[in-house]
């Protein structure tokens, strides 16, 4: 019994350990250079030239859109998928025009 509860109290001051350490900021995939790609786990040299490479194309617009890079499936966005990050752009309003003919002078 008493292991039993050492052993409980070592889990609770461990995932309160493991829940104090900051969260390392997440790279941003439109913006990251290819020396900040290639620190991504499976991801070298060749797969970052094409990251780069897609979003000047591109841009993406959810994590999910690494699928289109050759290399990418779903088990490597499932290991990518917390630490990248994509910006939301605010989108620009269309600009808008008065149906109503303009009066003659």
């Amino acid at each position: 019994m008493r292991h039993f509860i050492v052993t409980l109290l070592l889990l609770v001051f461990a995932a309160r350990a493991v829940a104090a350490e900051p969260e390392a900021p997440k790279l941003e995939l439109n913006t990251a250079t290819v020396a900040q790609l290639v620190k991504l786990p499976g991801i070298g040299p060749k797969r970052a030239a094409a990251i780069v490479k897609a979003r000047t194309r591109r841009p993406f617009r959810r994590v999910r859109d690494l699928l289109r890079i050759k290399g990418i499936g779903k088990k490597s966005l499932a290991r990518l998928r917390p630490l990248v990050t994509v910006a939301v752009k605010p989108r620009r309003a269309a600009p808008t025009r008065s149906r109503l003919p303009t009066p003659r002078r």
